[in-house]
């Protein structure tokens, strides 16, 4: 009897929990693994974000077929960065060396703009014939590149040549250059380094008739493009020229400009504004690949001008590109679309009659920049131009 008791009392104690409770703790554990969720795909998310305002492209891996691993990064965003670590196929070197190839002395810094060179030895040795790059920032940011690299004949293998690096280093801006039986000087105020490509982007207001822009030149530079306003607009006030030219420095006195302009406008004005760009490259040659001309020279003008920098091959890459343009006067809110650094004349100079502005543009890798449009917030006369030059390695 007393078992049987004690049978009852034990069914009774297995009985489940009522459907109200059920409820609740199913709504718990159904909160709480959402929660959970939430917080690790957030922070994921969080792991793989890059902030807007850094971007560094790992673009070119050198293997030297035994292993050693050369790989070149440059910072293609607005602001500086900071190279934390170095992996390469996912392993941390901490051997490795982050090196500024222009001066060649380790620096983890990568400044807009730049280029650095990672080294690494002894971790990656062809065991797949892939090896990815893994760079990670100072805050927290991740970029990489996975490349195919093969051992070449006799040795060495996966060789790339780095992308040239080109940075502008120096400007010098002379607003009226005065031209003393149609011939002017104009100095540097820090004179450019041997090797240095220059590019000098100058104007004038030109005379009648309007083909005077041929008489313009520079002692051992080099014309690479002109734009002129014509009279065929009917517009008879919109005499004004935009002309680039360029040169490799060599430390003798041609580097600077001596401008020949025997053609004064019609009161008599005889002077022209310089615009002097210096760029430094890590290596190999500048030439003029393409080049481009408009006008906006409309009775009253306007405020775009497209400017096509004529058609390259589907191979051209590392472009460096030059931008000019001469107006009337008054121009406010000038740009040019893809290209930065803009060096401009403004308000025009007194007695000139003529305002001048340069901008520029410099990317690794294949050519983007074929075509740039100017435009500004005031209407007037305009001329523009953009040159394209190919920067080999």
């Amino acid at each position: 009897m007393k078992f049987k008791n004690f049978g009852r009392r034990f069914r009774r104690s297995l009985r489940a929990v009522s459907p109200v409770i059920a409820v609740l703790l199913m709504i718990v554990i159904a909160v709480a693994s959402a929660l959970f969720a939430y917080a690790w795909v957030m922070g994921y998310l969080d792991f793989l974000t890059v902030k807007v305002d850094q971007g560094v492209q790992v673009q070119a891996i050198n293997w030297d077929g035994v292993d050693t691993i050369t790989a070149y990064a440059q910072n293609v965003g607005p602001s500086d960065v900071t190279i934390a670590n170095v992996y390469i196929d996912d392993v941390l070197d901490i051997n490795a060396q982050v090196i500024d190839p222009a001066l060649m002395t380790e620096d983890w810094v990568l400044p807009s703009g730049e280029t650095r060179m990672i080294v690494s030895s002894g971790i990656y040795t062809g065991a797949d014939n892939q090896v990815t790059v893994k760079l990670t920032t100072a805050d927290g940011n991740i970029f990489m590149l996975k490349k195919t690299v093969t051992t070449a004949t006799g040795g060495g293998g996966g060789v790339v040549t780095p992308p040239p690096t080109v940075t502008r280093v120096n400007t010098h801006v002379e607003d009226v250059l005065s031209l003393s039986g149609g011939v002017g000087t104009e100095t540097w105020t820090t004179a450019p380094t041997a090797g240095n490509f220059l590019v000098l982007v100058a104007g004038h207001r030109q005379g009648d008739p309007f083909d005077h822009y041929n008489t313009m030149t520079v002692d051992g530079w080099t014309r690479d493009e002109v734009a002129y306003g014509t009279a065929g607009n009917g517009d008879t006030s919109h005499r004004r020229i935009c002309v680039v030219f360029s040169r490799v420095a060599d430390g003798t006195a041609n580097d600077n400009p001596t401008i020949h302009w025997n053609d004064p406008d019609s009161s008599g004005v005889s002077v022209c504004y310089m615009i002097l760009q210096e760029f430094s490259t890590t290596g190999g040659s500048i030439t003029k690949v393409a080049s481009g001309n408009a006008e906006n020279g409309d009775s009253g003008g306007g405020t775009t001008m497209p400017v096509p920098g004529s058609a390259l091959s589907t191979s051209s890459e590392n472009i460096l590109a030059i931008g000019g343009m001469s107006s009337r006067g008054g121009v406010t809110g000038l740009s040019f679309s893809g290209l930065s650094g803009l060096l401009e004349l403004t308000p025009e100079p007194s007695g000139s009659s003529i305002e001048g502005a340069s901008a520029y543009d410099y990317t690794p890798g294949a050519a983007t920049v074929l075509q740039t449009t100017i435009s500004w917030t005031t209407s007037t006369e305009a001329c523009g131009l953009l040159v394209l030059y190919s920067c080999s390695g």
